[in-house]
């Protein structure tokens, strides 16, 4: 493993490993921005990695009484208290950045003790999508839940994603229970909402050709692609999976949308989106499973970053299926970004530290 292209190190909490990263502009200067396994969420400035703790109004967390209402509650129904003091963890456990009317926000998805938590009923296993301002930590719009239309099991957002679309930026977020819903984040409302077959919760989005589309895998071994505006399958089931995804990544591929997926096999899969078969292109490189992926486009060349439990995170042509350079150090979570128009990886650690690395030596 190499360090050679590592631009910052930013040093984070004692104990707490960082489980998130992302990249954002606050007041036109780059930061990063980490999760913890603990739901705490903290922003580093470029470059001098000045850090500060963004101040989540937790108690602002609760359903709002038109969610409980929504959800068929009436008055007098034993509401939970809303500013009963509900562990960070609970309702931060997935993040995402995006911008909000110009302004810089967090959005998170909450784990399966999120609602039960807030509302006090112990038979509720689900996590809500919050969107939160990086600068004050105040909560923006409404707490966004939906009930399964099945059997109303959600449990918790196991994936999250903000996507574009001509109504404006849209939240993705995949439950436990295969859940897929899609919230508008300028209105609050529930733009898509479908039962895939991904149990695991595992989820990939992106907009291509100006269409907002996810990509759904699990347990079951097959991948299903949803367009995210209607809500509605399309293409072929991607079947054969092997093994079951634990990773998934859309992006675009010579005018094709594909999906970049990883499991407990070392090797990378790639298909095109709505065909039944993969398109013969495989990333071989890990000695053990594939835990995280993010793609970028670096001088003119489609890339996919990847972590392991092999201990290294690799980069890749996607092209070609080629790796591009040494591995770097292991990570447990990652993302790729522009900083100053230029490309870079964001890496978070066990060792709490969150590192910046420059991935320009991956154009073509």
């Amino acid at each position: 493993m190499t360090e050679d292209h590592m631009m910052h190190c930013l040093a984070g909490d004692e104990q707490l490993y960082i489980t998130g990263v992302a990249v954002t502009e606050l007041d036109g200067v780059p930061h990063v921005v980490g999760l913890n396994h603990r739901g705490v969420v903290k922003k580093w400035a470029l470059p001098d990695g000045e850090s500060a703790v963004v101040p989540l109004d937790l108690p602002a967390a609760a359903p709002e009484d038109e969610w409980y209402l929504e959800q068929g509650w009436e008055e007098g129904d034993g509401f939970g208290d809303p500013n009963a003091k509900v562990p960070a963890g609970h309702i931060v456990a997935v993040m995402t950045v995006t911008r909000l009317d110009g302004r810089p926000v967090v959005v998170t998805g909450g784990n399966e003790h999120d609602l039960s938590s807030h509302t006090g009923d112990a038979d509720m296993y689900a996590g809500a999508v919050r969107v939160w301002d990086l600068r004050t930590g105040r909560k923006v719009g409404k707490v966004m839940a939906g009930d399964d239309p099945a059997d109303g099991a959600v449990g918790a957002v196991c994936s999250l994603a903000v996507v574009s679309s001509e109504g404006g930026p849209i939240a993705v977020s995949s439950s436990e229970s295969g859940l897929l819903q899609a919230w508008n984040l300028l209105t609050n409302e529930l733009g898509a909402c479908a039962v895939t077959t991904g149990e695991n919760g595992v989820m990939g989005a992106a907009t291509i050709g100006g269409r907002p589309i996810a990509v759904t895998g699990g347990e079951s071994r097959t991948l299903e692609a949803w367009d995210l505006l209607s809500g509605e399958r399309f293409g072929a089931l991607m079947q054969g999976v092997r093994p079951a995804a634990q990773a998934i990544a859309v992006t675009e591929l010579e005018g094709r949308a594909v999906a970049v997926v990883g499991g407990d096999d070392p090797t990378i899969q790639v298909w095109e989106v709505g065909q039944e078969e993969p398109i013969g292109l495989a990333l071989a490189g890990h000695t053990s499973g594939v835990t995280d992926l993010a793609t970028a486009w670096v001088g003119g060349r489609a890339i996919v970053v990847s972590g392991s439990d092999d201990d290294t995170t690799r980069v890749w042509d996607l092209a070609s299926g080629e790796q591009i350079g040494e591995p770097l150090m292991s990570a447990m979570s990652l993302a790729v970004a522009e900083v100053g128009g230029a490309p870079v990886l964001v890496t978070g650690h066990a060792d709490t530290t969150v590192r910046v690395w420059d991935l320009s030596f991956a154009g073509a």
